[in-house]
């Protein structure tokens, strides 16, 4: 206690000294208060404050949880299905690098390989009955397992982080030219996000071009409400690469992509995803999907989004300080 009364007798609050003790003691009481809140900041995690919102699924080029289907085209890097996968002229794991301690493919049920198309550089795993087997070679497995994947609390998560997207505010520019042409302009050089109307949604479904500009290296999340969407033909990226930018699909239930490289990655964790004669140039996550002469190609997502704090680590720090400052207060009386 003489420590902290000399230490409060050398303090000063606008150059005026304190003369009594009861101020002594608010003063120091306010200055801990206030340390203590900072610490409580400071020590917060990292993914308190910014996080990659499909960290968890970074293994996965594509994340189907229902059924999947396709003829011709592939998947080039891991490939995980729910429900029973049925394809022909297909190739999974392509640009994966060999490793024969992981999968390059994991069906929850049935497998059906059609014209015994290949599986690249890891194992394959199905839950269901194998109907029909890829080829393979010879250092890789196919077996009976289901229980490499939990698609059921991947699904949750997915829908979670999917709903947690629109909450961000919107911050970039929308802009038709009232022909062909959608422009979304985003100046911020770490998030630009585009929040897109039901009116803008519709539009953005209609056009044949579409237009992204933003700064190298930054954010870009395009979160397009619609229970029934559409996207065709061209997309350019101005900038900005396809690593860096994620297409949220909250509300879809269909969602079908014609004839166009979609630059970036897919968030659609409830549609039922149609691609024809194209591909998408980042991770996908769809409800079930039907690929017809189309890829998903291995591009990661390598963008981050700023989060809350979850509930629960705000009421543990907050309720420590509240059992704490009590204490504080009795010893400096």
């Amino acid at each position: 206690m003489h420590v902290l009364r000399h230490a409060c007798d050398r303090y000063r609050i606008g150059h005026a000294e304190l003369k009594d003790y009861g101020e002594y003691r608010m003063v120091v009481f306010k200055w801990i208060r206030n340390a203590a809140f900072l610490a409580i900041s400071i020590s917060l995690p990292l993914s308190a404050q910014a996080y990659n919102p499909l960290s968890s699924i970074s293994d996965y080029n594509a994340l189907i949880f229902g059924n999947a289907q396709a003829a011709g085209g592939g998947t080039e890097g891991r490939m995980a299905v729910g429900g029973d996968l049925l394809a022909k002229w297909y190739g999974v794991g392509t640009s994966l690098t060999p490793d024969a301690s992981s999968y390059s493919l994991i069906v929850g049920e049935d497998l059906n390989a059609e014209g015994a198309w290949q599986v690249y550089n890891g194992n394959t795993a199905y839950g269901g009955e194998l109907i029909s087997s890829p080829s393979t070679s010879s250092s890789y497995t196919i077996s009976n397992n289901s229980d490499v994947l939990d698609f059921e609390s991947l699904l949750t998560g997915m829908q979670s982080t999917s709903d947690n997207l629109t909450s961000l505010t919107s911050s970039g520019t929308f802009v038709y030219d009232g022909y062909s042409t959608v422009t979304l302009t985003g100046t911020s050089d770490t998030l630009n996000v585009f929040n897109l109307t039901d009116e803008q949604a519709t539009v953005w479904s209609n056009v044949s071009s579409h237009v992204i500009s933003a700064p190298a290296g930054s954010t870009v999340i395009v979160n397009v409400g619609g229970e029934t969407c559409t996207l065709s033909y061209g997309m350019t990226l101005n900038g900005i690469d396809c690593t860096h930018v994620l297409f949220n699909y909250y509300d879809a239930s269909s969602l079908t992509i014609n004839s166009m490289s979609l630059q970036g990655s897919l968030l659609a964790p409830d549609a039922a995803l149609t691609l024809n004669y194209g591909g998408i140039n980042g991770i996908t996550v769809a409800g079930s999907s039907t690929q017809n002469s189309s890829s998903f190609r291995s591009y990661a997502f390598d963008g981050d989004v700023p989060m809350v704090p979850e509930p629960s680590t705000l009421a543990v720090c907050l309720t420590g300080l509240g059992l704490a400052i009590p204490l504080i207060r009795r010893r400096l009386c």
